[in-house]
Order: structure tokens, then C-alpha cells, then sequence
């Protein structure tokens, strides 16, 4: 006894492999979007870990994804881009090698009870500017109870404020101050993406896979 079956698996087969195929890109770039967000989140947290966080807002939203991949452009970019552009790129990405920051002219004022507290703004009528500092030799007398002492050959020097009965001390004068190497885009990135994107692929062809017709 011979029974004999017609059948047509290797024009199925082939159906099947040409329906997936035209998967892949689609499953592709879902697997590095997924992957960039996963990069952009990691970021914002370690972010928010090394840095005292004045405006959160600035922070949040300088980590952008532009653009996402899609299945025709299997690429994605993640990028250091704040509020205000590029132009003000440089307040984050100095922090990327870190090294020092120098004034360009004069000194720097480096606040030390400017602030309210540390995660405030400096008030803008405790700027060193609105506090109009005038005068010759080392004292220097300025508005709101405010005076500077400059240092030995008028490097350096402290600004006080006299303020209820008390002298605190608003800044230090400092020619140039370290840059710690915080930011730590490249290093994140990399990271996350050597670690997630093998199972992300792996997750999105499995899915591919099953919803394939």
C-alpha cells in the first residue's frame, strides 16, 4: 500500500521566509529604539545621581533622541542637545572630560552661601554684578551690606554680606576651578548598549517571528 501526499512546503517555506524577511528591518529598528530609550533613561538617572540639579527641566530634555531609527534608516542617535540648542550645549558636555574651567577675564566667583540652599538658583540681586563692588585697594564695598577683601597682589579674595547682625560669606574668587568629568554620555551609552541590544534583537525577531502571515 503507497500513499502518496501532493503538497506545496517549499513554495510555503519560501512565502514564509520572504513574509519574515520583510520583518526584520521593522523588528530591527524597534530593537534600537528600545535600546536608546533605555540608554536615554540610564543617562537622566546617573545624571541626576552626580550632579546637584538646579533645573531639572534643562536636564531632562538635554538627553534627546533625534532621530529614532525606523525600518528604512536602521540607526538611531542620542545626543547631548539642552534647551536653547547647541550654543548651550558646552554647560553639560564640558563635564564629559572635565578638566578646568578658567576666567576669561577677571575672576570667578564661586558661590558659597549665595544660594538659599543648594539645589536653589542664586537670586538675581545677590549676582556679584548687582552687588555693585566699587572702590580701589583690597576692600571693595558694594550694596546690601556687601564688601570684597581681594587676596595678597588682588588674586583671589572672598565677597561677605553683612545681613542680620552676622557676616556670611557669599563667594570666593577663584582665577580657575576643577571640572569633574560627571557627564559620562559615552561611557552610559556604550555600556547600556553592549548589554541590551543582543536581547532586545533577540526579543524583537521572536516577535516577528510569531505574528509573521
Amino acid at each position: 500500500m503507497k500513499i502518496t501526499i501532493d503538497h506545496n512546503a517549499h513554495e510555503i517555506s519560501a512565502n514564509l521566509v520572504r513574509a519574515f524577511a520583510r520583518e526584520v528591518p521593522f523588528a530591527t529598528s524597534r530593537a534600537i529604539n528600545t535600546v536608546v530609550k533605555k540608554a536615554q533613561g540610564t543617562q537622566r538617572e546617573g545624571m541626576r545621581k552626580r550632579f546637584t540639579i538646579r533645573r531639572p527641566a534643562f536636564f531632562e530634555r538635554a538627553v534627546k533622541i533625534k532621530p529614532f531609527a525606523t525600518k528604512q534608516t536602521l540607526e538611531a542617535t542620542i545626543t547631548i542637545d539642552p534647551p536653547g540648542g547647541q550654543a548651550r550645549a558646552d554647560i553639560l558636555i564640558k563635564f564629559e572630560e572635565g578638566g578646568q574651567k578658567t576666567a576669561r577675564s577677571g575672576q570667578l566667583a564661586v558661590p558659597v552661601q549665595a544660594r538659599p540652599s543648594k539645589t536653589a538658583m542664586i537670586p538675581a540681586k545677590l549676582r556679584p554684578r548687582a552687588l555693585n563692588l566699587r572702590g580701589s585697594g583690597r576692600v571693595l564695598r558694594g550694596d546690601q551690606g556687601t564688601f570684597l577683601i581681594r587676596g595678597e597682589g588682588g588674586e583671589g579674595g572672598t565677597i561677605f554680606q553683612n545681613k542680620a547682625g552676622r557676616t556670611v560669606v557669599l563667594y570666593t574668587l577663584k582665577r580657575a576651578v576643577p571640572i569633574e568629568p560627571d557627564l559620562k554620555f559615552v561611557e552610559t551609552i556604550r555600556e547600556v548598549v553592549r548589554d541590551e541590544l543582543p536581547r532586545a534583537l533577540r526579543d524583537a525577531f521572536f516577535q516577528a517571528i510569531h505574528t509573521v502571515r
